[in-house]
């Protein structure tokens, strides 16, 4: 982990350079939150907000009273480390403010604002808010680990825009060479000028990402006083790392992750690495025994009929195959796209006893058992096997009825 060392001196966080560590690590992504793509019509409060709409059409919930709650519903799936996926909700309070509030325009971007342009203030305007995440049954989910982040924080006209992580966090992201310095509590706040694009390499010097341990967070948006400013929880996709699985589809032993966890990285091949960043293509694992960590040998499955024969990866769940339209069907895949949900590929099998005869585009070994086919596409699935029986039944049948040529002279 590549530290920051005068932000880390002077924080309580561990502060990660994100031009030496690009991404945030892998286990805080079960978890992503943010609030730039919300559903206007499902949020509620507890009636401690005035409600009004500004000239430009947008919403706007300011707080009357200290605890006043804020519901976001289905802010986003959290996927458990049993790989199960659930709803959360996501309940902002605001716990103190000065000249702070809630706005969104119609499009679901909601911010955290803070301060009155031009009113004459000296003092900082603030947000102070507590977030709290819950399961759609009301419980806290146990468990939890997350990342979330802020773009745009400003330093031009002295602003100094920033957020301080006050509670629940364990790290903070941000660029060695970020336009950035710490403020307050685990704060950073911009220092010389504003930025144009958000995801950009300048944009990135005023990003600041962070991670987060438990179901609930505390943190405190401000801007200088005389200024207005606005700021989304916006984790950039570019800084996170989504899971790719493997399915057995009933069968067992140790699929390619778990065959990749006993080897470095590099000599396990992608396809045997767990987190891959959003929308990266993936070479899977092939079932021959090869460059990367794992092999068809290492899984099986038995059948009514016996043991059972693995085809290869799929991105779609299939029954065992046993005819040529099934194996069609089951669009055994090469590469796979990871995107921000993540993906799990299912294993394809067929009966052992089912002969196969193969093309030579396919990569298949010639005793049939499959590798993952080489040169498949996801538009482009040959043929890769039939029934001998099949082929057996064909020749008897010309046989018994050669062409009308050959009858002609017999």
């Amino acid at each position: 982990m590549a530290t920051v060392p005068s932000a880390a001196a002077a924080n309580g966080l561990d502060v990660v350079d994100l031009i030496g560590t690009p991404t945030v690590h892998a286990r805080y992504g079960a978890f992503v939150f943010g609030t730039t793509s919300i559903d206007l019509t499902a949020v509620n409060h507890d009636g401690g907000f005035a409600e009004t709409v500004t000239a430009n059409g947008d919403r706007r919930w300011t707080p009357t009273v200290k605890g006043a709650t804020f519901t976001i519903p289905h802010v986003g799936r959290w996927t458990k480390s049993d790989g199960g996926e659930h709803w959360l909700n996501a309940a902002l309070t605001f716990d103190d403010w000065r000249r702070g509030y809630l706005q969104a325009n119609a499009n679901g971007y909601l911010n955290v604002w803070a301060g009155k342009k031009g009113d004459g203030s000296t003092d900082r305007s603030f947000a102070e808010i507590t977030v709290q995440f819950r399961l759609d049954d009301g419980n806290l989910p146990d468990g939890l680990m997350g990342v979330t982040g802020f773009t745009d924080l400003d330093g031009d006209n002295n602003v100094m825009e920033g957020w301080e992580l006050l509670s629940g966090f364990d790290a903070a992201y941000v660029r060695g060479d970020a336009h950035m310095k710490p403020y307050g509590t685990n704060g950073w706040v911009g220092t010389t000028d504003a930025n144009a694009h958000i995801a950009d390499e300048h944009g990135m010097k005023h990003y600041l990402g962070a991670t987060f341990v438990g179901h609930t967070i505390r943190v405190r948006y401000s801007i200088s006083g005389n200024d207005q400013r606005g700021s989304a929880f916006y984790p950039l996709p570019s800084t996170m790392l989504h899971r790719l699985s493997y399915d057995l589809n009933g069968g067992s032993g140790t699929d390619p992750i778990s065959a990749g966890a006993s080897v470095t990285d590099t000599a396990a091949g992608p396809g045997c690495m767990a987190w891959h960043e959003r929308d990266s293509t993936v070479t899977l694992a092939t079932a021959q025994t090869d460059h990367d960590c794992w092999d068809a040998g290492m899984i099986g499955k038995t059948g009514k009929n016996g043991a059972m024969r693995f085809l290869g990866w799929s991105e779609q769940r299939s029954a065992d195959v046993t005819t040529q339209e099934e194996m069609s069907k089951a669009r055994i895949v090469s590469t796979t796209t990871v995107p921000a949900s993540g993906r799990t590929v299912y294993a394809v099998w067929a009966h052992k006893d089912l002969p196969l005869i193969t093309l030579p585009s396919t990569g298949v070994t010639a005793d049939g058992v499959f590798g993952t086919a080489q040169g498949m596409t996801r538009t482009t699935w040959p043929v890769i096997a039939v029934s001998a029986g099949l082929m057996m039944a064909w020749h008897r049948r010309r046989a018994r009825n050669p062409p009308a040529s050959r009858r002609n002279h017999a």
